[in-house]
């Protein structure tokens, strides 16, 4: 008996630990820019469609902008940018940020 609840109380944690994560398709590149002059190159790419171009249609491009640094710095951290269009000084601390923790 106390197997048997130690089994459906383990498959519960998994489901709900499960149940929160994002699902993410593999064929998809996400990537952060932020929309102004600083970061042209990103955003013509967007514009013109340059990057789903060059992947050849093998992946889904996902764009996402961004008003700072240090936001897109956190969303890299979480997971959520695959490639980013950021600064020297937000790259920097990033970098120093991720050999601390």
């Amino acid at each position: 008996m106390k197997r048997t609840t130690s089994l459906i109380i383990s498959i519960t944690l998994l489901l709900l630990i499960l149940s929160g994560c994002k699902q993410f398709s593999p064929n998809t590149i996400r990537i952060g820019f932020f929309p102004n002059l600083t970061h042209s190159q990103a955003v013509y790419g967007y514009a013109n469609g340059d990057f789903e171009k060059a992947f050849g249609g093998q992946y889904q491009v996902k764009w996402q902008s961004f008003n700072a640094g240090p936001a897109e710095i956190e969303a890299m951290f979480a997971g959520e940018v695959d490639i980013g269009y950021i600064g020297p000084i937000p790259a920097i601390n990033g970098y120093i940020k991720s050999m601390v923790i």
